[in-house]
């Protein structure tokens, strides 16, 4: 049965085939063919545009079950924050005997590596790093 849709395209092709002046006798295989070929082509395009709309679907479906398995780890873990790494080197100044004390110093060193979250057992490593010169062990060993 024939859809008012393809009944309009009949006509149409119709009206065309009069104008092109084909002859009776292939107007209408060729007004058949014609409206053929639009119904094949509206209905891949209702298919892809079907297609589309549902892999947009999963997809929206698959970022949520991935914000959703992200989150729960994030929870498990106690948080996202508290599980990435230290910096590899210590964005902090060197210390220097001369113009600083060294109690100072390693407060300031202790609130900087809190905030960075680096781990406290990498924390003389770091120090070390930092306090390098003779001069500055000179003056650790001589306050302790």
């Amino acid at each position: 049965m024939a859809s008012i849709d393809e009944l309009t395209l009949y006509e149409q092709y119709l009206a065309l085939a009069d104008k092109l002046r084909i002859a009776d006798e292939d107007k209408s295989k060729w007004v058949c063919d014609k409206v053929a070929t639009a119904v094949e082509a509206r209905n891949r395009e209702r298919e892809l545009e079907d297609r589309i709309e549902k892999e947009r679907k999963e997809h929206e479906i698959r970022v949520l079950t991935l914000k959703e398995t992200a989150n729960h780890s994030d929870n498990a873990s106690g948080g996202g924050a508290a599980t990435e790494k230290p910096s590899k080197k210590p964005r902090f100044p060197m210390f220097n005997s001369l113009v600083q004390d060294i109690d100072v110093y390693l407060e300031n060193f202790s609130r900087h590596a809190t905030a960075a979250k680096w781990p406290v057992n990498e924390w003389p490593s770091l120090l070390f790093n930092l306090l390098q010169g003779s001069r500055s062990l000179a003056v650790i060993i001589e306050r302790r």
